[in-house]
């Protein structure tokens, strides 16, 4: 669509190539995709990366990408079939452990405070959130009332490299896939105080046992050391298998 981003109430996709008008419907000479790159090229920024790890999932399982534009206020991120996903991503780098461009230091910053700034750069724990939520009635422009975990299954990504000059977001095997069935997470809320409102966040070594419970799962599984996760070129079949559990 060139003329408008809407067809009968439906949101349509933009190709990259439609002009930037200006009032008198005159090109302006940028284009959509302009855009785009300078928004959306920082993929290690934790927003950013979560939307993209759910772009990778789905081009992992097939899910066609050209019906509609994602939607930030769905109870959950994709479609596949029947099953309904969540995904969440982490990262080893993070955005803010960037070495500072000169340009961007406070004039009056000490070679004390830069050293300390330089020592907190490390390498990120890998937490993913799975707080249950509210799903979002749009028509009735209002939340429900009880909170839930609305997916079927969860797939978490972990961006895995160390140092920033290792980071190649492009490449699919940067990424480790671990993917969990929904009621295996229900379960860890039974651990929890009774006025708690469940789990909250969940780390690689709960991930990894509760995987250990999904029966054949173990033949999908990469491995690094000891350690089993999934890679993008198998993350189909896995999660074909994690349905097979529900």
């Amino acid at each position: 669509m060139t003329e408008s981003t809407a067809k009968n109430g439906v949101v349509c996709l933009y190709n990259g190539d439609e002009d930037l008008r200006d009032g008198t419907g005159k090109e302006t000479g940028y284009k959509i995709k302009d855009f785009w790159a300078w928004s959306s090229s920082d993929l290690v920024n934790n927003t950013l990366r979560g939307v993209y790890a759910e772009f990778i999932v789905a081009t992992a399982l097939g899910i066609d990408l050209s019906k509609k534009p994602r939607q930030d206020w769905d109870a959950y991120d994709l479609d596949y079939g029947v099953c309904k996903i969540e995904v969440k991503a982490s990262g080893r780098v993070q955005a803010w452990h960037r070495e500072p461009d000169i340009s961007d230091l406070p004039i009056d910053i000490t070679n004390e405070e830069l050293e300390s700034f330089r020592k907190r750069i490390k390498k990120s724990k890998a937490q993913f959130t799975i707080r249950k939520t509210r799903k979002f009635d749009r028509i009735r422009d209002r939340f429900e009332e009880d909170a839930k975990r609305h997916a079927d299954i969860y797939v978490f990504c972990l961006h895995k490299p160390e140092k920033e000059e290792e980071v190649e977001m492009l490449r699919s095997d940067q990424w480790e896939f671990y993917i969990i069935p929904t009621r295996l997470l229900n379960e860890l809320d039974k651990k929890c105080d009774e006025n708690s409102k469940g789990q909250q966040t969940i780390g690689l070594p709960q991930l990894k046992r509760l995987m250990g419970k999904v029966p054949g799962f173990e033949e999908f599984c990469n491995k690094d050391g000891a350690v089993g996760y999934v890679g993008y070129d198998k993350l189909k079949d896995a999660v074909d298998c994690v349905l097979k559990f529900l």
